[in-house]
């Protein structure tokens, strides 16, 4: 495996107590294989992506586990400059709207 999520849980701090973004993700990719990352607003993608780039705002963190492994290292157990290092491996792309990936956008008329 090249990225392996599992158990990811990522929990925030808030006025209003504990908000669960992430709870139990589990993802597997190998080499040249392309994952996406879809779900409904609010879902827990962006944090997620987040989570495995090492991006998350840390002061607002109640809770962080289960591993994210790439290429054989748990990233939730790097330093912040090795996970700048892993990050040149890393794509993240993100949508605004559901229009950017609407796919009458881009398919040709039949």
């Amino acid at each position: 495996m090249l990225l392996e999520i599992k158990d990811l849980e990522v929990f925030f701090k808030s006025s209003q107590g504990i908000v669960k973004a992430v709870n139990k993700v589990n993802i597997n990719t190998r080499e040249k294989m392309t994952t996406a990352i879809v779900g409904e607003s609010g879902s827990g993608k962006s944090v997620t992506s987040l989570a495995i780039m090492g991006l998350l705002d840390k002061s607002s963190l109640e809770k962080i586990s289960g591993e994210i492994i790439f290429e054989g290292k748990n990233l939730l157990e790097s330093s912040p400059e090795e996970l700048r290092n892993i990050r040149n491996f890393y794509d993240f792309s993100r949508t605004h709207d559901f229009t950017k990936s609407c796919p009458k956008d881009w398919l040709p008329n039949v």
